[in-house]
């Protein structure tokens, strides 16, 4: 993956930073938003009961919260 957005990283790696999203710790696919609904972007977990939208979804935001 190369970027297309100026000015280019110098030192941007052939492929890109990351080769591999791994899934979160219940198997799913983390999620992305852009633009965010909470944030600029929103990267999120559904948790455990695999859901969007739900009490247990852990996302970018939580950390807002702190």
């Amino acid at each position: 993956t190369q970027t297309s957005i100026e000015p280019v990283p110098k030192r941007f790696p052939d492929g890109g930073f990351i080769n591999e999203l791994p899934e979160d710790p219940w198997g799913n696919t983390y999620q992305l938003i852009s633009p965010g609904e909470i944030g600029k972007f929103d990267i999120f977990s559904m948790g455990p009961d695999g859901e969007a939208g739900t009490d247990d979804d852990i996302g970018n935001w939580d950390e807002e919260k702190q």
